[in-house]
């Protein structure tokens, strides 16, 4: 009987031959085959519906859509991965997973070519815009107290104070096959995302079945240079903060 770990080794050998497209996917298949084989439990569709009747607010966070030129086909791909995201229920103990709720974007589950960033270029990809969802939902998790699973902060910062919709280190990058986002519901209730594009801004409501205390968060620079930047995000646990995060972006692309 094959080892999970010689499985996923001959993935991985037969990922190097394959076109980018392809390796992506089978990075995604080595992903799952570990959640598997280390029996994590993922948050689903299936309770969703159910709970609706019983969730009361317990956060809610917004941003503003229109923050790059011609932003019409990134909101449409980031309105494409909000319903899939809503549809998404977290029980105590279960793990959300970004891509495991969106799918790959591509032009078959309606998304557009928009700007995206890909190892620190500006590019035109499928599903372009989708990281300011991805960072909204990690914003919102680090408000609730989840566990942060897995996060990855971009590499450059794109923007100035003056234009800046999130806090510099509240970003999520996100890379299907690559980079995910896991948050884990380390509470004691269920609860559920609900993300909308209403008007200019793009919301996302955290709803639950019992009432959650929220978490204090601090994003602080530590280092502004005019080549690079430094983020510690600090949580706060009684009286005391500690470092959970601590991100280095490059200035400009």
């Amino acid at each position: 009987m094959i080892a999970p770990s010689d499985f996923i080794s001959a993935l991985r050998k037969v990922g190097h031959v394959l076109p980018a497209e392809g390796r992506a996917y089978v990075r995604h298949a080595q992903r799952r085959l570990r959640d598997e084989f280390a029996g994590t439990k993922f948050a689903s569709r299936a309770a969703a519906t159910r709970w609706r009747e019983g969730l009361t607010l317990q956060h809610a966070l917004a941003q503003p859509l229109y923050t790059t030129p011609n932003p019409e086909r990134k909101i449409h791909n980031i309105a494409v991965a909000a319903r899939a995201v809503t549809s998404i229920s977290i029980a105590p103990g279960e793990t959300f997973s970004f891509w495991r709720a969106v799918g790959r974007a591509t032009a078959r589950r309606g998304y557009l070519r928009s700007r995206n960033l890909v190892g620190g270029e500006l590019r035109q990809e499928l599903g372009g815009g989708i990281c300011q969802l991805s960072g909204l939902l990690y914003h919102v998790g680090l408000t609730l107290g989840l566990g942060i699973v897995e996060r990855h902060a971009h590499s450059v910062d794109l923007y100035q104070d003056d234009n800046r919709f999130t806090p510099l280190g509240a970003d999520a990058a996100v890379v299907f096959g690559y980079k995910d986002l896991r948050l884990l519901n380390t509470t004691e209730a269920n609860l559920v995302f609900d993300v909308r594009c209403e008007g200019h801004a793009l919301i996302a409501r955290a709803l639950a079945d019992r009432a959650l205390l929220p978490t204090h968060i601090e994003f602080v620079r530590t280092r502004d240079g005019s080549a690079t930047r430094v983020v510690e995000t600090r949580q706060r646990s009684g009286e005391a903060w500690r470092v959970i995060a601590c991100d280095e972006y490059r200035v400009g692309v």
